[in-house]
């Protein structure tokens, strides 16, 4: 049989891992991503790193990888306060004991890094500046059009996989496809700001988190704080805040650090240490604070046509509040090149017809969707708890966390998340 032609739109971390297995079919499979370069910075900022997001690397033989890196820090759980400094209790968040991996907090760009690596050691193209401009789907191939540096360029392939994000330029082709009205992304009114610092930065902040403790998240009425460590040293910290704020047109949302910190400090400033100390030190240190509106797309009916399907936040953008969007896009590849492993080591055929490509594509969605959609709406309730709160509505919830952290909580509660394994991982080294 004559090699499946794949081009995987877009090189993040659901797109190079997608790459990464199907390189190991006889598929040739290369990466348009749109942004000129490879990323060199920490813009990506820190992420939750959980147990299934870990096993799937493992299928790539990059899990120990991932955890040898300078950044990373295990996470076996996280501790919760509320604006004044009131302990409410601790949240099991994957421990290696229980699931074989842990959950790591480190950055984006890490586990990017990770993937790319890789990717180039088995000679897999990624073509930086590919802009993609149009797909057009025929019975026995897709003609995929992009500029790449100036440049137009054309190629045929059997299959087109969207890995490019909530912005989805293959999401925008399928729905065009198909004739139907494409759901575009909408605002959820909460915004987040965040940065990096220095842990000595800080007087006494070594003695507030910790190895022991090395992620802190703090409700309060006005709005949501997370520190966190992120390196294995535990010298670096993020910090982030989740907090309701009006929508602005694209462009506007980064502005100056000074506007920026100004509405961080505004809600913050009062709050329990080291809160508002964090606020102070990010607005003299050189490291400018990142702005994260938070969008979502609405329960995607379609996620293919016969020869494209879309993966990742493409498919599903999941709200950063469950900390699962790395693993659900790692999922996504690994369980999608399972899908085509098997057709393509069952099949007797020289070429592969549309109709049996669209067979596995619809089973993808159909074993995928209700996994994510679960997590999408806990994520959702998760974010719907930052929002801005009365005075007895944040009494309510403090008491309310306090006694379920305390009394009702369970690990085995999270092993449906954190326990999942996509069919085959172990059967790719």
């Amino acid at each position: 049989m004559s090699k499946l032609k794949i081009i995987v739109v877009g090189s993040g971390i659901g797109g190079s891992a997608a790459a990464l297995f199907l390189s190991r079919l006889p598929v040739q499979v290369t990466i348009l991503e749109s942004r000129p370069t490879r990323s060199a910075s920490l813009a990506g900022a820190v992420l939750n790193f959980s147990p299934n997001g870990m096993a799937v690397l493992s299928g790539l033989g990059l899990a120990d990888t991932i955890i040898q890196r300078d950044n990373g820090i295990e996470v076996p759980a996280i501790s919760m306060y509320d604006s004044s400094g009131s302990f409410l209790g601790k949240v099991p968040h994957g421990s290696k004991e229980r699931y074989g991996y842990p959950s790591l907090m480190t950055t984006r760009w890490d586990i990017h890094e990770v993937l790319l690596e890789d990717a180039e050691k088995r000679g897999i193209k990624v073509r930086y500046g590919a802009k993609v401009r149009a797909l057009q789907e025929s019975e026995d191939g897709v003609v995929v059009q992009w500029s790449e540096n100036g440049e137009d360029k054309e190629s045929k392939v059997d299959l087109v996989v969207g890995a490019d994000g909530i912005w989805s330029v293959v999401r925008q082709s399928v729905y065009d496809h198909i004739k139907s009205p494409c759901p575009q992304p909408t605002y959820n009114g909460l915004v987040g700001i965040g940065g990096m610092l220095k842990v000595a930065s800080i007087s006494n902040l070594d003695k507030f988190i910790n190895h022991e403790k090395p992620v802190v998240m703090i409700h309060g009425r006005n709005g949501f704080f997370g520190i966190t460590l992120y390196d294995s040293k535990a010298e670096n910290v993020g910090w982030w805040s989740t907090h309701e704020a009006p929508e602005k047109a694209e462009g506007d949302w980064q502005t100056p650090k000074e506007q920026t910190l100004s509405e961080v400090k505004r809600r913050h400033s009062n709050w329990a240490f080291p809160v508002s100390q964090i606020v102070t030190a990010a607005e003299t240190d050189d490291f400018e604070p990142m702005v994260w509106p938070s969008y979502e797309v609405d329960n995607l009916k379609y996620w293919h046509t016969n020869r494209m399907i879309l993966i990742g936040d493409a498919a599903h953008a999941t709200p950063p509040h469950a900390g699962q969007g790395a693993s659900q896009a790692l999922e996504d590849a690994a369980y999608l090149a399972h899908l085509l492993r098997q057709l393509l080591s069952s099949t007797k055929l020289d070429v592969l017809t549309a109709m049996e490509l669209r067979s596995v594509l619809s089973a993808f969605q159909e074993a995928r969707q209700k996994r994510v959609n679960e997590i999408i709406a806990e994520a959702n309730k998760r974010g719907d708890g930052k929002r801005e709160l009365s005075a007895i509505g944040m009494f309510v919830k403090k008491w309310s966390m306090k006694i379920f952290f305390t009394f009702i909580m369970k690990e085995s509660w999270l092993d449906g998340w954190f326990g999942y394994e996509v069919p085959g991982i172990h059967e790719w080294l």
